[in-house]
């Protein structure tokens, strides 16, 4: 389910939440009936770029259709910053979305609008709302979870960070070859326990480890973490995950609970899992994070997840595959809604 907001100071609330980071250039926000539909982030092109910038990142937010274009400018939009406006105004109308709003922000604090569509943004700087007041973010908030200042501090996420831990998996994989037997008991634990997954009997973190390098069971799982996209139904019981101990997909709960996100759980376990374990053996769990940041339209999280899997594999077919749907701006979902 897409985020609803309420106006524009909202949107300038929520996004950089949604990317992880404080972005820098120009973002995108392809809005859907108030919802978010796509968040789309670029440098600003040099003045002999702006056309052909315009028309690569038209299409991409054009897939989502939206009925509504925000373009948010950090640090003051300059000539090039309007002139690139200008040619992705006229791009997005042969694709039947317009843009309603041109905003400025400045330090990542506050804001004004330089165009208005609704008639209700300031034109002078204003703070931007807090973030605890915008209800897709304020659960994040209160847990005390904010934005980092730059891309490149999210790198943390895809590295190991519990060595100790990792290397006592990898001897407990290396001296017991059943370890994949208990799949559908040992994935639970790492994907939904409550305590911390470096805290995990170490057979519990290998079991798992083992089992998802299993091209069956990792599709398995990204089945139920990407619903819309891959085959609406796990395995049968007697299959290698069983879905009565995996549940219902983080992206139906999502819909039903008000005040966690069990989207944001299992996306925090699933880097939880990757920084203690050998980090050869991460990438089917990289894939999995990425195919989980994808479905609830992540695309920079996706996007680093893939090229670490693909840095340290270049030849996983499934990474490249999903690598090259999220640079073109794809979005793994059937426009029908049905499961591709």
């Amino acid at each position: 389910m897409n985020p609803t907001l309420h106006g524009i100071g909202d949107v300038v609330a929520y996004v950089p939440y949604s990317l992880g980071y404080v972005p820098d250039g120009l973002v995108l926000v392809g809005m859907c009936d108030c919802r978010v539909g796509v968040i789309a982030r670029l440098d600003r092109p040099p003045p002999t770029e702006a056309a052909d910038a315009a028309r690569c990142i038209a299409e991409k937010v054009s897939r989502s259709s939206p009925d509504d274009v925000i373009v948010l400018c950090y640090d003051d939009f300059g000539p090039v910053g309007r002139l690139f406006c200008g040619e992705l105004r006229a791009r997005l109308r042969v694709c039947g979305a317009d843009v309603s709003h041109l905003v400025d922000i400045r330090s990542g604090a506050c804001w004004r609008a330089e165009q208005c569509g609704c008639g209700n943004c300031p034109r002078e700087w204003a703070p931007v709302p807090p973030a605890a007041g915008v209800a897709p973010v304020a659960e994040r908030v209160l847990r005390g979870v904010a934005p980092v200042a730059h891309r490149s501090d999210l790198e943390h996420r895809f590295e190991l960070r519990h060595p100790e831990v990792a290397a006592a998996v990898e001897a407990c994989i290396g001296s017991s070859p059943g370890l994949g037997e208990g799949t559908a008991f040992v994935l639970p634990r790492v994907l939904l326990d409550t305590v911390a997954v470096h805290t995990l009997p170490v057979t519990v973190l290998a079991g798992a480890t083992v089992a998802v390098s299993s091209v069956q069971v990792r599709d398995e799982i990204l089945s139920w973490l990407m619903p819309d996209f891959m085959s609406g139904e796990l395995g049968p019981v007697s299959g290698p995950v069983d879905p009565h101990h995996l549940g219902l997909p983080p992206v139906r709960l999502r819909e039903l609970e008000p005040f966690t996100d069990p989207v944001e759980l299992v996306t925090g376990r699933l880097e939880e899992w990757i920084g203690c374990i050998p980090t050869a053996r991460s990438v089917p769990v990289l894939v999995l994070l990425a195919g989980i940041s994808w479905t609830v339209g992540s695309g920079v999280i996706a996007s680093m997840a893939l090229d670490h899997a693909l840095r340290l594999e270049p030849g996983y077919r499934l990474a490249r595959l999903m690598a090259t749907a999220v640079a073109a701006g794809l979005r793994p979902v059937r426009p029908e809604g049905r499961p591709a």
